[in-house]
């Protein structure tokens, strides 16, 4: 394909690019947490852990219950 250059932001591989995604994880966690607390996200249905937020390294999924209104409908 084509080649696109960057301008800003950091290159792959940087050893500075974990920690500025730690700093930016780290509070979005605090925010995902209140909401499950508050019932805005939604566990997985089945048998297993009542997961409601994944985070793994630089992966976040969030499995939200959102309502009629909010989608829409």
């Amino acid at each position: 394909g084509d080649h696109f250059w960057h301008m800003q932001g950091l290159r792959q591989g940087d050893p500075l690019s974990p920690l500025l995604f730690i700093i930016a994880i780290d509070p979005l966690h605090h925010l995902l947490a209140a909401a499950s607390d508050l019932g805005v996200l939604a566990p997985l249905p089945g048998r297993g852990p009542s997961l409601r937020v994944s985070l793994y390294t630089d992966d976040a999924v969030i499995f939200a219950n959102p309502s009629a209104q909010e989608v829409g409908k």
